[in-house]
């Protein structure tokens, strides 16, 4: 999965609360309509299906900020446990570690070690620890696949794309595949703090999860754009790769 916790990992736990209705910075929420029940019943069992593909996880990443050029590995089992490493490109050794094991989350930044860091991608690499959402939404991203216990309210837009939406995000999905098409993540007064999407529709076909994520932080005037590399799926997954080094 990705990996950034706070890159797109720690990077989190922003809550809107309670009585937030939907909206979004790309789509008008008036034109949002009650989907039929079988017509959501069908939605629901493409998004179970889609989640269900996908219980273990290695990924590795090519991550641009800007300039800086990165590489991140995740290792994740469910949402309880994930591992996160993010690497200058040059070097071997990772600057940025991030462990969550069950409901405890770990980050451990290594900078101060690698001589051979810029100032930049020190910047770099904040930029993507601060990233506000969290663990679920962070799977969300990385693999285009939600479940339908996620949303609050799922209603439709048009005749290609549900809206599912709770007190932190709102995502748009794919009427027909069940997939996730993007995801918006806005702070409690409502300021829009995060956009992903697929450069290249998402994941398809017999593709678990999508091959390009663009992410937008526009506090930040920051665009992260991460290509996976390889990844692994359902494989066992040693409980050690999560324990704290």
């Amino acid at each position: 999965m990705l990996c950034f916790t706070r890159i797109l990992f720690p990077i989190f736990f922003i809550f809107c609360m309670t009585g937030c209705g939907v909206r979004s910075s790309y789509f008008d929420p008036d034109l949002l309509t009650e989907i039929p029940p079988g017509e959501r019943q069908l939605i629901e069992l493409q998004m179970k299906d889609r989640q269900a593909k996908i219980t273990t996880g290695r990924m590795l990443f090519d991550v641009s900020v800007g300039s800086q050029q990165m590489r991140a590995v995740c290792v994740f089992n469910g949402t309880q446990k994930m591992r996160v490493e993010l690497f200058p490109a040059t070097l071997a050794v990772s600057s940025a570690l991030l462990v969550k094991n069950n409901d405890k989350i770990t980050v451990i930044k290594q900078l101060e070690k690698k001589r051979m860091v810029t100032s930049d991608f020190a910047k770099s690499l904040e930029e993507l620890i601060a990233i506000p959402i969290d663990e679920f939404e962070l799977m969300i991203l990385l693999t285009g696949n939600v479940a339908p216990s996620y949303c609050r309210e799922l209603q439709s837009l048009d005749s290609t794309r549900a809206v599912c939406s709770n007190a932190r995000s709102v995502l748009l999905i794919s009427k027909s595949t069940g997939r996730v098409l993007s995801l918006e993540h806005f702070n409690p007064v409502g300021t829009l703090q995060l956009r992903g999407t697929y450069p290249a529709g998402g994941a398809a076909g017999e593709h678990l999860a999508p091959d390009e994520i663009v992410i937008e932080l526009p506090l930040y005037d920051t665009t992260i754009e991460l290509s996976l590399v390889s990844a692994t799926f359902n494989t066992p997954i040693s409980d050690k790769i999560f324990v704290i080094p």
